[in-house]
């Protein structure tokens, strides 16, 4: 999908919905407030969040509108759940899900800890291994590499869907001052960011309306109904 850009908490969201489809199996598709829990956990995770239903809502409606996500109503259940479709729709191999993922949750990470940490959910048996998957990566333009900084041994490796991936911190702490009335703090989206952030929600919501709207038109249209009237 060339072009694609995913805001911070959209990125967790994708992140957590792979991440406990191949760790946490028997559990998936995920509820909303399990989706929720997966973005606050205090474990894998790099920044820690504090994030709520209608945030974590609205990325997963982002998603939807980009293909990136679906949702799925299990029969006799009543909660909608929702699965991801990252390799599908970005052509990835599962080594190549597993640690786009990881990149996701944690943000850069060197080569030896980002193969220990990619194991929990795909095999990965030795850098080498790890290596070929990050460059395939590298060759479809989802994964960059940093140039390596005084005191560490080796290169970081980032995933490039989100380059503001660290945003999503100052975003949870948006929220927060929203319903504290706390003065704004470094790295809080206000002013003009604001209002970008809100026409952005109402581009992605007249896009579900108007794929819906097909959606019936085409089933009223099956119906013998051409008018496709909802």
């Amino acid at each position: 999908m060339p072009g694609l850009q995913l805001e911070a908490l959209e990125a967790r969201v994708l992140g957590v919905l792979i991440e406990k489809e191949l760790t946490t199996p028997e559990q998936y598709p995920l509820s909303l407030n399990a989706v929720v829990a997966g973005c606050n956990q205090k474990n894998n995770r790099d920044p820690l969040l504090s994030v709520g239903d209608a945030a974590v809502n609205d990325a997963i409606l982002k998603l939807r509108v980009a293909g990136l996500v679906d949702f799925v109503q299990l029969t006799g259940m009543r909660v909608e759940k929702y699965r991801h479709k990252a390799g599908a729709q970005l052509h990835l191999q599962p080594a190549e899900v597993a640690v786009l993922a990881e990149l996701m949750l944690r943000g850069a990470q060197q080569p030896g800890e980002l193969r220990s940490r990619v194991e929990r959910m795909h095999p990965m048996p030795d850098l080498p291994a790890l290596q070929a998957v990050l460059d395939t990566m590298a060759g479809k333009g989802l994964v960059v590499r940093h140039e390596r900084v005084p005191g560490e041994r080796a290169n970081r490796y980032a995933q490039t869907l989100c380059p503001a991936q660290g945003a999503v911190g100052g975003a949870a702490e948006a929220s927060a001052s929203a319903g504290t009335g706390a003065s704004r703090a470094p790295g809080v989206l206000h002013g003009e960011q604001a209002v970008g952030g809100h026409e952005s929600r109402i581009a992605a919501l007249e896009a579900e309306v108007a794929s819906l709207r097909e959606q019936v038109r085409m089933l009223a249209t099956k119906a013998g109904d051409p008018s496709g009237r909802d």
